[in-house]
């Protein structure tokens, strides 16, 4: 698995309302850091669920990569494919084994990974659960030493949800349609989720036996204490996990592009030799991956 997270870009303007906006500006800003052409871009692979107007098709991807002006003439014998991955805040785990099995089978060097989350109306909603914001990052083909070793996915046997979101029609009018979401959230959900998601991450170091004194965790950020919960429960210490909850809140699809982001330039992967991704999504389902930091990333 020879890819390596070369660069990404993050968009936190409370003025910007717009899901797709956010997912643009971040792309952008992620592409500006990378120093990369753009029209080098392989695949465009977004993987926000709550989106403007609660547009499902055509795939925001290719929006972004419309924006962009990523090889976007017919006539060019470079051309980039777009697609949208949906599975909650597991989606950036998903999309990283994407990406791995594209560069592992010589189909694509650059995939570039967006995200985003927002009230579809794109006003203010004190029931939505998420921040309003968007993220990008960019896995590349590498022979450097770094790479993702592992992955892991599990989902409960249970029937438990958790969190449901829909959106009605008022009177039948399909005018609404794209103008709200609604949300049902049980009480237990996080307690659950955070039960559940502790038992698979600690069965799961236990197998790869790495040393967690130089692994950073970075999870999803359900609340305050969500991640350190976690992070107790299977060994890892306090300073060993990125918090982004008290400056950002819950990122969803944005919150592990968010968390490496921040890590990176606040110089937490000095002296690490591993990363530790962990998504949770309503299921109740988890996703992990294992990133094996080089020497250049960790001093």
């Amino acid at each position: 698995m020879n890819a390596i997270i070369k660069a990404t870009g993050i968009s936190t303007s409370k003025k910007i309302k717009s899901s797709l906006d956010h997912a643009t500006i971040a792309s952008k800003k992620c592409l500006e850091e990378a120093t990369i052409d753009k029209n080098k871009i392989d695949v465009i692979i977004n993987i926000g669920v709550y989106r403007d107007e609660n547009l499902s098709e055509p795939a925001i991807a290719t929006f972004i990569q419309n924006r962009l002006d990523i090889n976007l003439s017919p006539f060019n014998s470079k051309t980039t494919f777009s697609f949208d991955l949906r599975s909650g805040a597991c989606g950036l785990i998903y999309a990283f084994q994407t990406a791995i099995s594209l560069i592992n089978n010589k189909k694509a060097k650059n995939i570039l990974i967006s995200s985003s989350d927002s009230y579809p109306s794109e006003r203010k909603n004190k029931f939505f659960p998420y921040t309003t914001a968007g993220a990008a990052l960019l896995v590349s083909s590498s022979n450097k030493g770094v790479h993702f070793s592992d992955f892991f996915f599990r989902t409960s046997e249970n029937d438990f949800l958790g969190l449901e979101s829909f959106s009605y029609t008022k009177d039948n009018s399909k005018k609404h349609l794209g103008k709200n979401i609604n949300f049902k959230i049980n009480d237990s959900y996080e307690k659950i989720i955070q039960e559940y998601a502790a038992r698979e991450v600690k069965s799961f170091l236990e197998e790869k036996k790495i040393d967690l004194e130089k692994t950073l965790f970075i999870s999803s950020q359900l609340s305050e204490k969500f991640h350190y919960a976690i992070a107790e429960s299977v060994g890892l210490k306090k300073n060993n996990v990125v918090n982004l909850y008290k400056r950002f809140g819950d990122l969803h699809t944005s919150s592990l592009t968010f968390g490496y982001h921040i890590a990176k330039k606040e110089k937490r992967l000095k002296g690490k030799k591993h990363i530790l991704f962990l998504g949770v999504s309503p299921g109740i389902s988890i996703a992990l991956a294992l990133y094996k930091l080089s020497l250049d990333d960790s001093l």
